[in-house]
C-alpha cells in the first residue's frame, strides 16, 4: 500500500531558528554525478555515478522583523550555516526523516509580480554531506 502525503507543513531550519511558518516552498535536491564509462565496442554508453552534491531551493514570503526570515538569511549570505528540513512539522521517524548539513547560502533575491506577495527565493548550496536521520 502506497503511504502518499499531503506537502503542507514541512519544517525548515536555519542557523537553529525555525523559519518553517514563512516557507511557501521547498525543495531538496540530491544529486550524483553521471560519470561516462563507456568503452570501446559498446552498444549503449554505461554511467557510473561519481560525486554526491545536495542543495535546497526555499521561497519565503517576506518579512522584515528581527524574527523573520530576510534578517536571519542576510546575515549568513555567503557564509556557511546549519540547515535541517523535514517533510512534515513533526518528530523524526521512518515516515519522517530528518535531512540536515552544512551549507552555503548562495542566493539572496528580492521580488515578484505586480500584486503578488513579496518572496525571497534562496539557494543553499552544500559545504557537507547530508545526513538522514530516522527513528524507527
Amino acid at each position: 500500500m502506497a503511504n502518499e502525503q499531503v506537502f503542507t507543513n514541512a519544517m525548515l531550519w536555519v542557523n537553529g531558528r525555525d523559519l518553517s511558518s514563512y516557507v511557501t516552498d521547498v525543495m531538496l535536491n540530491l544529486t550524483s554525478e553521471s560519470l561516462d564509462a563507456t568503452t570501446m565496442g559498446a552498444g549503449y554508453r554505461k554511467h557510473k555515478g561519481g560525486v554526491l552534491d545536495y542543495s535546497f531551493d526555499v521561497s519565503f514570503l517576506y518579512d522584515r522583523s528581527t524574527a523573520g526570515p530576510t534578517a536571519s538569511l542576510y546575515s549568513v549570505l555567503g557564509t556557511t550555516s546549519c540547515v535541517e528540513f523535514r517533510p512534515m512539522n513533526a518528530c523524526t521517524s521512518v515516515n519522517n526523516p530528518s535531512f540536515f548539513g552544512i551549507v552555503t547560502l548562495e542566493t539572496l533575491p528580492l521580488g515578484g509580480a505586480f500584486g503578488a506577495l513579496l518572496k525571497t527565493t534562496c539557494k543553499f548550496n552544500s559545504y557537507s554531506c547530508l545526513q538522514m536521520a530516522s527513528s524507527s
